[in-house]
């Protein structure tokens, strides 16, 4: 038994088909990519999934986790920023900076206040 293999030019129909399809690919690709991109800007870069958790530590330690978002929000606690100025930087240490401020109508009774 004896088969031919028979070779055939591309024809330019043929070549156009294979063109066709990679740029109906690379569009694909590129418009996945522009909504996963989309997607992940949306997407929150982290969430707070804190319980409240409480736990005590081998050294006897008792510790209470607890979600900032379940806490109660009372707006006479809130300051406005243009009503506070950082001064000179206290210390430093492992939870960041202490910096000294002054507050500025914080209270009726003391229109100035070192904070």
């Amino acid at each position: 038994v004896t088969r031919e293999l028979k070779l055939v030019a591309p024809t330019l129909r043929s070549e156009l088909t294979v063109a066709a399809a990679v740029l109906v690919l690379l569009v694909i690709v590129i418009i996945a990519l522009i909504v996963l991109v989309i997607i992940w800007k949306q997407k929150p870069r982290y969430e707070i999934r804190w319980r409240v958790i409480e736990s005590i530590s081998p050294d006897g330690h008792e510790y209470i986790y607890v979600d900032p978002m379940q806490l109660p929000y009372d707006s006479r606690w809130e300051f406005p920023r243009d009503g506070l100025v950082l001064g000179r930087i206290l210390g430093s240490g492992a939870f960041g900076k202490v910096v000294e401020g002054t507050a500025y109508g914080l209270s009726r009774s003391q229109p100035v206040m070192k904070v």
